[in-house]
This record gives structure tokens, sequence and C-alpha cells, in this order.
């Protein structure tokens, strides 16, 4: 990546439009997924489910541990 990418790359990030979410609301429903997912990507799937939203990673282990819960778009190279 050119340091032009970067620059650009960062400035798309920083104009996302983020908010930050209370934990606490997500933690049983997080916890009922202890045997399937860690409790970080647990907490990711409770909030797509929670808010009925597409869950977008890169990482085919939690597409495979969330795909029955939510709607998943597992990105590849």
């Amino acid at each position: 990546m050119t340091v032009t990418d970067a620059t650009i790359a960062l400035e798309l990030v920083a104009n996302l439009p983020a908010e930050r979410v209370a934990l606490s609301p997500l933690l049983r429903d997080a916890f009922a997924l202890r045997d399937r997912l860690s409790a970080f990507d647990a907490l990711y799937v409770a909030l797509a489910a929670r808010r009925r939203a597409r869950l977008v990673t890169l990482d085919a282990r939690l597409a495979r541990g969330a795909g029955d819960l939510v709607e998943v778009v597992l990105i590849t190279s």
C-alpha cells in the first residue's frame, strides 16, 4: 500500500459514522454463545442479532459460528 493509498484509507475510516454501544444489554446473549464463539465475536453477533443487521467479516470461523444466527457476509480475497 502506498502512502497515498494509506492516507485515503485513513481518511475514509476517520469519516465513518461510529456509535458506542453499551455491552451490558448484550452480555446474556453473548454468554449463550460461549460454546461456539469467543466472547469478543459473540458480542458482535449479539449486537447484529439485536439490530437485525448483517454481519460483515473477513473471519471464516466467525462466519461459520454465526451463520445460523444472523445474516453473515464473508469477504474473501
